[in-house]
């Protein structure tokens, strides 16, 4: 045994359930962090004593710990579980020490509309997540806090069950793998090293995400044993009834009069990145599209910037006026 609790407690291996108690409280007293202020040795002793008290004062934990498993026929100290790993060649290990990992990924969803998704924007979001305990350092421990073997697995980490011929294992649930539960744990988080809140982060959008696109925004997640996790902005574009977005073009449409079409003119359009002027030359058809470089969305793999590409629809009058449709006859006899 690698420490003898009896010794540890001063009584002897026949001692009643009552002169074990009489001196787990004599020297718990004693060694009690709240009387020994700044003084590691007393914290120490008091988690032995403690240690040795949560066997010696359990009868059948008592019982276990007086009368441990015989060891196998073949010699050494392990037991036939050990026997049958090395046959398989595998060893079977107990899970005690969990490494260490960082926080769970958190994720939010991002709305935006279409001039934001080409422009950029900050956003604000609000999330839940755990954050390191402060009292115990993210510990999950404190002065009186010492580990005892989880009762469920008996310190394995692992639990075992059938499944036709085959037994399986799983990590504990209760010890969640460590073969370890801690006795008087932290208050504030319980044990766990984490508590909830409420956390307010400000996301820079950069120019030209899309819908679909995924940000990551470094330690805003979860917290863990070997730190914060990260926090994943999904973006999402509201559909624009004026602009349609197609890899990095962006599409709209002008509507013109015939004699428009038909005679030129110059216009003023709006794009996503301010507005523009273009000359539509003489005998513009319908449907045709005039591409203007630079004025797209951006791509966040190349830096290249897209086209505002405008498409000409043309509007026919309702009705036309006597002198309109005079015109439109010399027109006609004109060859036009």
């Amino acid at each position: 045994m690698s420490q003898d609790f009896y010794k540890i407690l001063g009584v002897d291996r026949n001692a009643s359930q009552d002169d074990i108690k009489k001196a787990y409280r004599k020297l718990a007293m004693k060694y009690h962090p709240d009387r020994n202020a700044n003084n590691p040795s007393a914290e120490e002793n008091f988690k032995k004593v403690s240690q040795a008290y949560e066997v010696l004062g359990d009868p059948q934990k008592k019982s276990e710990y007086d009368n441990p498993r015989h060891q196998n026929p073949f010699g050494g100290g392990f037991g036939f579980d050990d026997i049958f790993g090395e046959f398989f060649g595998r060893h079977h290990q107990r899970r005690n020490n969990r490494t260490a990992k960082k926080g769970n990924n958190k994720t939010v969803d991002i709305l935006l509309d279409i001039h934001e998704s080409v422009n950029g924007t900050i956003k604000k979001v609000k999330i839940k997540r755990s954050k390191k305990c402060d009292p115990c350092k993210g510990t999950g421990s404190t002065k009186t806090t010492y580990d005892k073997v989880c009762d469920t697995c008996k310190g394995s980490g692992v639990l075992g069950y059938r499944q036709g011929m085959l037994t399986m294992q799983t990590p504990c649930n209760i010890c969640q793998g460590s073969g370890k539960i801690k006795v008087n744990p932290c208050r504030t988080c319980s044990g766990t090293g984490g508590v909830k809140e409420d956390l307010s982060v400000k996301i820079s959008i950069p120019d030209g995400v899309h819908d679909g696109s995924q940000l990551r925004i470094g330690e805003k997640g979860d917290w863990g044993l070997a730190g914060y996790g990260d926090l994943y902005a999904r973006i999402r574009v509201k559909p624009s009834d004026q602009y349609r977005r197609i890899g990095d073009d962006i599409h709209s449409q002008v509507t013109l009069s015939p004699s428009e079409c038909l005679g030129g003119c110059s216009i003023e359009f709006q794009t996503l990145r301010g507005s523009k002027s273009i000359d539509i030359p003489p005998c513009t058809d319908p449907g045709t599209i005039f591409r203007i470089d630079s004025l797209g969305a951006r791509n966040l793999k190349t830096g290249r910037i897209g086209s505002h590409n405008l498409e000409v629809y043309m509007k026919m009058p309702d009705s036309l006026t006597k002198e309109q449709l005079e015109c439109i006859n010399k027109l006609r006899h004109l060859g036009l």
